[in-house]
This record gives structure tokens, C-alpha cells and sequence, in this order.
């Protein structure tokens, strides 16, 4: 039982890298990552270190996100 769920969780944090690469979660990756030093409390310097790395951290995330949903999605389709 050990040795399966090891395996299943493996085998998801495969799939999400994978995913994580596809056009769809690069392309979300980039638009988090322009949209994050227009925000208001990135405005004043938005070309900071602090700025920057909220933008990084942004990107990273909204990528995570995008694999995530496709994951879930594509999980679905193999239930019908």
C-alpha cells in the first residue's frame, strides 16, 4: 500500500511538471509575471529587487495553478 502511494504521488508530481511546461501554464506564467509591477504597491519602483522577485514568485505560482487545473481537467476526462 506504501509502495503504491508513493508511486501515485510520483507519478503526480510528474504529470505537474510536465504541465507546468505546457504552452498554457507558460503563457499564464507571463502575463503574472507583467501584471505583477503594475500593481499599486509595485508602481513607486517597480523595477526593484522586491519587485522583481514578487514577479518571479508571481509567475511560479500561476504556473503551479495552470498545471493543477490541467491535471484535475484531464483527470476528469478519464472518468467519463
Amino acid at each position: 500500500m506504501l509502495t503504491a502511494g508513493s508511486a501515485a504521488a510520483e507519478y503526480r508530481h510528474e504529470a505537474l511538471v510536465m504541465l507546468g511546461r505546457s504552452e498554457d501554464a507558460q503563457a499564464e506564467a507571463r502575463k503574472a509575471h507583467a501584471t505583477e509591477p503594475a500593481k499599486p504597491w509595485q508602481q513607486d519602483l517597480p523595477d526593484s529587487d522586491d519587485a522583481q522577485r514578487a514577479a518571479t514568485e508571481a509567475a511560479a505560482q500561476a504556473q503551479t495553478r495552470t498545471a493543477e487545473h490541467l491535471l484535475v481537467a484531464r483527470l476528469g476526462w478519464l472518468t467519463w
